[in-house]
């Protein structure tokens, strides 16, 4: 099953550059402009942690 393309929710302007909200299927996320993932989020399971920085070792 192909995926479908990313799509900007939102972007707002700051001092420095922007931050985009994306989404892609059921996954959401923040984007600073530096190309890192800053928060992202499933909407199916919102209290579940997606990325493995967040997981306590």
């Amino acid at each position: 099953m192909k995926k479908l393309p990313p799509v900007m929710v939102a972007k707002q302007p700051l001092n420095r550059g922007s931050v985009s909200v994306w989404q892609q299927e059921r996954l959401r996320w923040l984007d600073f402009g530096d190309g890192a993932v800053q928060s992202i989020i499933d909407l199916d399971h919102p209290d579940q942690l997606i990325s493995p920085v967040y997981h306590a070792k």
